[in-house]
């Protein structure tokens, strides 16, 4: 479904192009820098069905990527006005906090008219994957602007997102958030904030931090059941990352638990020993799934795969374009 949603986007984008055309008497389309690298990735991906295991896998995802280009060029191509970037980021941003409020409905009050994989999801099926997209439009808060008002909502809003992300107890989307941290404390400090640090701190300003804190702090460890303490359970999963990666974990394949993190660390492993089977070309665009059988013991046992369960995907984008396109594919895509 998440396929068609994109394909009929561009659809929509394209036809709006083509309508705002006919209006004007004219077509006219701004062709961005951004098109080159991403056409030639294109290109090359197209290229690469000549020797994949399975063409036809490819030439479906390679259609879909055809339409996520589509969504990208035409996007930078019609807004060319600050005004109108300022409304499609706005509107990105309100539609992660949306995602959030409907996830933290699902955690708190078990709200179920939205199916799910794993919860909370809010419209995603899959708890991680709602995490990656808020975390992804968090940082367009910034576009709030002077108005204390905005500012406001801005921050409203991204608390919520934070939140909702801290429940989904999804790792990678906690890395994002530390890293997108990172970056905005050096802009801001770039952009000359650090001038005009430190604010006055007054009593009223001391109690409304410290309320925020204490209701965060509350809501982050509130459940559906009621108040449980789940700061443990997060130090938990971040231990859990480093007992599964180790380099004594990753050589015992018998050793228990074999978590998740540790199955990823598997498939990257056999991941890694397909890219150096071909290097500069790649296996073929969609191919990784197909190839991924003949590898699954080529470096360490992959415990899981077998008979009833293939995989999907590396669960790592730049492996999966390294093995798939190469090092020309790794290339285009950076």
């Amino acid at each position: 479904p998440q396929s068609i949603y994109v394909e009929l986007g561009a659809a929509g984008l394209v036809l709006a192009w083509l309508l705002d055309g006919y209006r004007q008497n004219g077509f006219t389309l701004r062709l961005p820098r951004l098109l080159w690298p991403v056409l030639g990735f294109l290109v090359w991906s197209l290229a690469s069905l000549a020797w994949a295991r399975s063409p036809a896998e490819g030439g479906w995802a390679w259609l879909h990527w055809c339409a996520c280009a589509s969504v990208l060029l035409l996007t930078v191509a019609l807004v060319n006005d600050n005004r109108y970037a300022y409304l499609l980021l706005t509107a990105l941003f309100v539609s992660g906090a949306g995602v959030a409020v409907i996830g933290l409905a699902q955690h708190y009050f078990g709200f179920a008219w939205i199916p799910q994989a794993v919860p909370p999801a809010a419209t995603f099926a899959h708890k991680n994957i709602a995490a990656q997209y808020v975390v992804a439009a968090l940082p367009l808060g910034l576009v709030a602007g002077t108005p204390l008002r905005r500012r406001g909502l801005a921050v409203a809003g991204a608390a919520l997102m934070v939140l909702f992300v801290f429940h989904t107890l999804t790792r990678s989307a906690w890395l994002a958030l530390a890293v997108e941290s990172a970056l905005a404390a050096a802009l801001w400090r770039a952009l000359g904030g650090r001038r005009s640090w430190p604010v006055r701190l007054s009593l009223s300003r001391l109690v409304g931090v410290g309320l925020l804190a204490v209701t965060l702090l509350a809501l982050a460890n509130l459940t559906a059941s009621g108040f449980q303490w789940k700061m443990g359970q997060a130090s938990r999963r971040l231990a859990e990352i480093w007992q599964s990666v180790s380099w004594s974990a990753l050589q015992d394949p018998a050793e228990p638990p074999f978590t998740s993190v540790r199955h990823r660390a598997v498939i990257w492993r056999n991941t890694w020993e397909m890219v150096k089977e071909h290097p500069v070309r790649g296996g073929g665009f969609a191919n990784h799934a197909l190839q991924y059988p003949a590898y699954a013991r080529a470096r360490m046992v992959d415990r899981i795969f077998g008979e009833e369960r293939h995989l999907d995907f590396a669960h790592n984008d730049y492996l999966q374009v390294a093995a798939e396109l190469g090092l020309v594919g790794v290339a285009l895509g950076a």
